[in-house]
């Protein structure tokens, strides 16, 4: 016995409206977890004594990876064939990381000078040719003071591979201000 058109439509209208109210619950789960991921990370975190920088960074990556999550289970639920879906992010992320492979190991070696934290923001180092003062360490590059007055930026990578020198305070030529200048002329 064929269903009539209106049998047909009735299913179709209900299959639409348990997978909308799946697709709902799917949202409200992902609400709950991705609203309680900042004070969870921070918790954990300020144990280590982070910079607040990298529990922002890890908390939003965090929040974007469950969202993310419930979107591609809310894609399942619609039947959207996630193979190919799953095919095509993995050769756009190669294609991303290969291009943008330096900044990506900055980032990355930036996060982690920020986490383990070697030096601070006011410690006097010396690195390679370069000695001053840390004034930031930013995601891609840390920022240093040099005594000259000079600001260097140097790439994070940089930092992680080279031998740095955390000085004791005070130590090392102090910037000397031209008309302080003591010398001939």
């Amino acid at each position: 016995m064929p269903l009539s058109q209106l049998e047909v439509l009735g299913v179709l209208l209900t299959t639409l409206l348990v997978r909308l109210a799946i697709s709902l619950v799917i949202v409200g789960v992902a609400y709950l977890f991705v609203s309680r991921v900042p004070g969870l990370i921070d918790r954990l975190l300020s144990r280590t004594g982070a910079e607040p920088n990298a529990r922002v960074l890890l908390s939003r990556v965090t929040q974007v990876g469950l969202w993310l999550v419930a979107g591609i289970t809310i894609l399942g639920v619609w039947g959207i064939e996630l193979g190919a879906l799953a095919a095509g992010v993995g050769l756009f992320s190669l294609a991303i990381s290969i291009a943008l492979q330096d900044v990506l190991r900055n980032w990355v070696v930036g996060l982690y000078l920020l986490i383990e934290r070697p030096f601070r923001i006011g410690d006097r180092v010396l690195l390679k040719d370069s000695q001053g003062v840390i004034e930031d360490v930013q995601l891609r590059v840390t920022r240093i003071r040099a005594d000259d007055g000079r600001l260097i930026y140097i790439p994070n990578l940089t930092v992680f591979n080279e031998i740095i020198a955390v000085l004791p305070p005070g130590s090392g030529r102090q910037a000397v201000k031209p008309e302080e200048s003591t010398g001939p002329g």
